[in-house]
């Protein structure tokens, strides 16, 4: 009888142990999980203030900060040596530069029912936060003659990259 309750007091100690550690083990998948939804915000905000900032550049696309058109990648590489145009939008600072890549007759924008060449231009913009925003923007541009097949695009924002650098 007595060897029975050490063996039931042994498995309730056991059972005991295990759910506590079952419990700590939530508790620190709970912390991990509030830390991952913490860094997605942070993420979040600097990819709006980065958009708020190229609503602002959008604005004064053909005014200075316009470099050679080249590799996106050393648009990135341009910010980085800080050799580029500052921004401040209520209190927060961020970096630009403009690339004209050039008219494109064949990727055409229908405005008021006629065609139009497609001027394109890369906007690459950089956070105080080193996050990099990418937009390539496309405008109507008259003038210009496709010589193969039409291709149809929007007006605007045409791709974007987001680069995070952790």
């Amino acid at each position: 009888m007595k060897k029975q309750r050490g063996i039931i007091l042994l498995n309730t100690l056991l059972m005991a142990s295990l759910l506590a550690l079952l419990v700590l083990s939530q508790m620190q998948l709970i912390v991990l999980h509030s830390k991952a939804m913490n860094e997605l915000i942070a993420r979040q905000r600097i990819l709006q203030g980065l958009e708020a900032h190229a609503v602002h550049s959008l604005l004064s696309l053909k005014e200075g900060c316009v470099i050679e058109a080249g590799n996106p990648d050393k648009a990135i590489e341009y910010i980085k040596t800080h050799q580029n145009c500052l921004m401040n939008i209520k209190g927060r600072h961020s970096q630009f530069v403009t690339e004209d890549l050039g008219i494109f007759p064949c990727l055409q924008i229908m405005q008021h029912q006629k065609n139009y060449a497609s001027h394109q231009w890369r906007l690459t913009l950089q956070s105080d936060q080193s996050a990099i925003l990418q937009l390539r923007i496309a405008n109507p541009e008259e003038g210009q003659v496709c010589k193969d097949s039409i291709v149809p695009i929007t007006s605007g924002i045409i791709s974007w990259r987001y680069v995070t650098q952790n």
